[in-house]
Parts: C-alpha cells; sequence; structure tokens
C-alpha cells in the first residue's frame, strides 16, 4: 500500500480538554482587560531585514488553501478531537452544528492591537498539547459563505500525500507529498499539517516562514511599501493558524510576532464569515483592507476576511465583517484519512485537469498525460519528479 491508498475511517487521536483548562484561560483574559491599557513592549519594525514579507496586494500566499463550506459535519459521524489554534478545543459530529460562541465580552475602547496580542501570547504559552505523529494526518474543515465547504487531510509531516474535498466541485484533490526540508531544497508546495520546526520564539518566526516560501525576506523591490510589513506577516499568520497545528509555544511566538508588527488596529465588536462574535485585528495595504477575527475569551482564531480596495470596515448591528471572508470550523490530530479510493481520487484528479486545458488551450488537442502533466507543473506547481511520480500513480506510465 502506498501514500495514495487511502485507508477507511477516521478516528479521534486526542480527548477533549476539560472545563478546568479553559477557565484558567478565561480567567488571564479577564485580569489583563481589567488592568486597562498598558505600554507593551513593540518594536518599530523587526530586528532585521531579513524577517520582512513580500509586498503585493491582499492575496493569499502561495500556499493558502482558502477554504469552502457551507455546513459544518463531520466525516462517518465519528466525533472530532480538536486541537484549534487559540486554547478551546470543541467537537462536531455529522449534522451538527458548531456551539454558539460564549457571551459577548467588553472589550476596553482604550485596548490597542499590540496589547491584545501580548495577552494572547501569555495566555498560550503555558499551554498543552499533544504532538502529531508522523503517520497520522491534520483534519481541517472550513466554510466560505455562498461558495462551500473544504475539508483537508495533511499528512502531518508531509511525507505522504493528502486529500482535500470539497463541496463546490464535489471532486478529490490530491495534495502531492512535500515535507518542510523538500520544500525548502525544491521549492515544492509544502503539504505537512504540522510544522516542528516552527520556532517558539518570535524573532525567529519569519525567517523559518521565509524559507518554506509562505513569508518573505525583504521586499522584492527592495523599497518599504507602505504597510507591506503587517500585511504578510498578518497573511502568514492567518495562512498558518487556519491551516496547520500550532503547539502552545508555537502559538504564542506568532502572537507576539503580530503584537510587535506595527500597522494593526484592533476591532473590539468583529464578526468572523459565519458571524461568530470576536475580535479582529484589522491592517490595510495599497487600498484593500483584511482582518484576522480571534474569540475574545479563549484566543482561538476564528476565521479571516478581506476588503476589497476602497472599501472599510463598517459596523452593522455593532459588528464589523468582511465582505469576503473564510471561518475555521474544525481542525483535529486524526489517524487516518476519510474512506475513498485510489481511482475515485486519480480520476478527479484527471477530471481538473481535462477541464483546465480545455478552457485554457481550447485549441489544442490533449491526451490525458500531456493534460494532467501540464495541470500539474503550471498549476500546481510540481517539480519534474513529482510530475513522473503522479503520471506513473494514475497512467501507469510517465508520459
Amino acid at each position: 500500500m502506498d501514500e495514495l491508498d487511502l485507508i477507511s475511517g477516521l478516528r479521534p487521536a486526542e480527548p477533549l480538554a476539560d472545563t478546568r483548562g479553559l477557565a484558567a484561560v478565561r480567567r488571564t483574559l479577564t485580569a489583563t482587560l481589567a488592568a486597562g491599557p498598558s505600554h507593551p513592549h513593540r518594536h518599530g519594525s523587526l530586528a532585521d531585514g531579513s524577517r520582512a514579507g513580500r509586498p503585493g496586494h491582499l492575496g493569499i500566499p502561495r500556499s493558502w488553501r482558502l477554504a469552502t463550506a457551507i455546513t459544518v459535519t463531520a466525516s462517518a459521524g465519528v466525533a472530532i478531537t480538536l486541537a484549534m489554534t487559540g486554547a478551546a478545543p470543541f467537537a462536531t459530529t455529522a449534522g451538527t452544528h458548531l456551539p454558539a460562541q460564549g457571551a459577548d465580552h467588553s472589550i476596553p475602547a482604550t485596548l490597542t492591537a499590540a496589547q491584545f496580542l501580548t495577552a494572547a501570547a501569555a495566555a498560550t504559552r503555558g499551554g498543552h498539547a499533544a504532538v502529531p505523529r508522523p503517520d497520522q494526518y491534520i483534519y481541517t474543515e472550513n466554510i466560505t459563505p455562498g461558495t462551500g465547504w473544504t475539508k483537508e487531510w495533511l499528512s502531518a509531516d508531509g511525507s505522504r500525500a493528502g486529500l482535500s474535498l470539497g463541496s463546490a466541485t464535489g471532486l478529490a484533490t490530491v495534495q502531492p507529498a512535500c515535507t518542510p526540508a523538500q520544500a525548502q531544497a525544491t521549492g515544492c508546495f509544502l503539504a505537512a499539517g504540522y510544522l516542528p520546526g516552527l520556532p517558539a520564539n518570535s524573532s525567529e518566526v519569519l525567517p523559518y516562514l521565509a524559507k518554506l516560501d509562505l513569508a518573505a525576506a525583504r521586499p522584492p523591490t527592495g523599497q518599504d511599501t507602505p504597510n507591506w510589513l503587517d500585511n504578510d506577516t498578518g497573511k502568514a499568520a492567518a495562512q498558518l493558524m487556519s491551516t496547520t497545528y500550532l503547539m502552545p509555544g508555537q502559538q504564542s511566538a506568532l502572537f507576539q510576532l503580530l503584537a510587535h508588527t506595527p500597522g494593526f488596529k484592533l476591532i473590539p465588536h468583529a464578526a468572523d464569515a459565519l458571524g461568530r462574535r470576536g475580535v479582529g485585528i484589522y491592517w490595510s495595504y495599497e487600498g484593500s483592507g483584511a482582518m484576522i477575527v480571534f474569540d475574545p475569551a479563549t484566543y482561538r482564531y476564528l476565521g479571516f476576511g478581506t476588503w476589497p480596495e476602497g472599501r472599510q470596515p463598517i459596523a452593522s448591528s455593532g459588528l464589523v465583517a468582511a465582505p469576503y471572508g473564510s471561518a475555521l470550523t474544525a481542525m483535529a490530530v486524526v489517524n487516518t484519512e476519510p474512506a475513498a479510493t485510489r481511482s475515485s481520487t486519480m480520476s478527479s484528479l484527471l477530471r481538473q485537469a481535462s477541464l483546465w486545458a480545455r478552457r485554457q488551450y481550447p485549441r489544442r488537442p490533449w491526451t490525458k498525460a500531456e493534460a494532467l502533466a501540464a495541470y500539474l507543473r503550471q498549476v500546481r506547481h510540481m517539480s519534474p519528479a513529482q510530475v513522473r511520480g503522479v503520471l506513473l500513480k494514475t497512467l501507469g506510465h510517465a508520459g
């Protein structure tokens, strides 16, 4: 059996957190907010240019898998243990919607983004979480209202192919294997759901992400485009929190990095794409805007949203919500991928390649191998060796 033989079943890896652990986090936040505004340690910029992000519009970095979902269910009707970014795991079962957020929390009007993020870093630093095994998968569910849902299973260490299922197309997409080491060496599309090498020191986070092409070391032009740093850092943080299993120290470092990055503004009363109440961390870049939404009591990541150029955040019914956004509804460490077969997955990949080839080059006759190879190179950014491997597994030959 190889990496593309998808094993049936979906089983939780760890028990749910108890209420005592969640209560401790809430007490930490309450105490922090009750103390009022302080003067957090905040740098005017990061320590050196190697931590800079790429300037560009608020589009997501190359490896962002912007999710889609309509309903929140777990495969095979099995309860899933969640290891959410932030401190509050929760579970879903088939046909059961996620519980509503807790009571609204009063956020002082004078609280800054840096103060909120510093409190988040302190609250998450001492947490505990199970370390995923290399043979496990990181499972996520995301919703983009009006588009559909996406469920994704990524190999914990990236050494095996992952799988993505989307309601919009009904197709299963294979994520070719690519470990962090391979991503650094070859530039392949990172396929790991857990990054043990991600530092727990905030000053080392961006240099590490730059090695994986999840952030840039410096502006490509060498010029300090206004707000490029908070734009790149914010996008990288949203990507990690939406798709990657983070240990408490890594979460804390990420919060601290955001706290030390100039340009973020606090939106005390925000909502994610599902309308869940939270606290927003907002930034703008070249006329566009973006916001990460966190649960105000647990600091759990809720979602990411954007405003197109020329539009500004405006409160509706007392809440600020982005017109376009995605909400994370589940993250779990699981033992296997869902029930599926290689033939159905490969058929989905071939259909995607065929549709893409016909749209891009309508007058050119394509063989299956030619269309698939072109699709893998141009759309999936796979190396020649990866393309040959997929062709062999799919068609029995390398084209």
